[in-house]
């Protein structure tokens, strides 16, 4: 395993960690940002606005605005106005002890929350911590939101829960007002639902749902990269019960991970954890569902 710094394009100083299963670069500069992710040698998996545009409009109880930048990121829910939408382009300290690094940011001085991402690096495996403390004097009722953005032409790929509920309902979907339940990209099988990224059509997606498998896969670029995350039944999930959203545009495909909805008092957290795996992928599983089972029973099932 090797740490080391080094620079990735135009986002400035970044943290190499590259094993002989992965390779990825996060920000220093500004993030922090897991900007790159992929198998050794093999091309990036996740989306890179190079021109560093604009997320939204400047929100005046900043002095700065947030960038697209793309990659992973931490973010809280519910998604509120300004809160969620604080900059992060400054620069991120960070600290290593062996094979655990934690990188802090600023303290947000508008919303007193401070937000870090720890990595837990394994030879095969990394895992992802996002947490949140909330340093101001009143309650917050948030939730701890990953975020990755997928660069455009793949296709995402999540269970369908099954868990027996008799009577009772056992799947919470929830769309966004801009989604069309009708849209080309989505797809639903007996056991998973696929999601398309075309940069053809115009119209923004967006979906959620109650994720009991706790895994999503992107496969793009002769690789297949794999999310493993919590669902924990009887919690109280953000957006109608939700421990997992996707949203597609034109240039990308998000695929995000929540914890618990939870009031947190002064001084105290919440924070949620993600595993990624990335292996190399065949493309034409995708024609059909028994051979994506096949696929995911053979490589993905022993990993999580």
């Amino acid at each position: 395993m090797k740490i080391i710094e080094s620079s990735y394009k135009n986002f400035g100083r970044t943290l190499l960690i590259s094993t002989s299963f992965f390779e990825l670069h996060i920000t220093l500069d500004i993030g922090p940002r897991i900007i790159h992710f992929s198998k050794p040698g093999m091309e990036n998996m996740f989306y890179n606005d190079l021109n560093h545009n604009s997320l939204g409009e400047k929100q005046n109880v900043y002095d700065d605005i947030i960038k697209l930048y793309g990659g992973h990121r931490l973010w809280m829910s519910p998604e509120i106005m300004p809160d969620c939408y604080y900059p992060d382009n400054k620069p991120v300290k960070y600290e290593i002890d062996n094979n655990k690094i934690i990188f802090t940011p600023g303290m947000e001085d508008y919303t007193n929350l401070q937000k870090t991402i720890t990595l837990i690096t394994n030879e095969d495996n990394i895992q992802i911590g996002h947490n949140i403390t909330n340093f101001s004097s009143e309650e917050k009722e948030i939730a701890s939101w990953g975020i990755t953005m997928f660069d455009k032409g793949g296709t995402a790929i999540f269970p369908i829960p099954d868990r027996e509920a008799g009577y009772l309902h056992n799947k919470n979907f929830s769309f966004w007002s801009y989604t069309k339940l009708n849209d080309e990209r989505l797809g639903f099988g007996n056991n998973y639902i696929t999601l398309h990224q075309d940069p053809s059509i115009p119209d923004n997606f967006k979906l959620g749902y109650n994720n009991e498998h706790g895994y999503a896969i992107y496969f793009n670029k002769g690789q297949a990269f794999v999310k493993k995350f919590d669902y924990i039944q009887n919690e109280i999930y953000p957006d109608g019960g939700c421990n997992f959203e996707t949203y597609t545009c034109t240039f990308m495909l998000e695929i995000e991970t929540l914890s618990p909805l939870k009031k947190i008092s002064p001084n105290g957290s919440i924070s949620h954890w993600e595993t990624w795996h990335i292996l190399e992928s065949d493309p034409n599983l995708l024609h059909s569902e028994p051979e994506l089972s096949d696929f995911i029973n053979k490589n993905i099932k022993p990993i999580l």
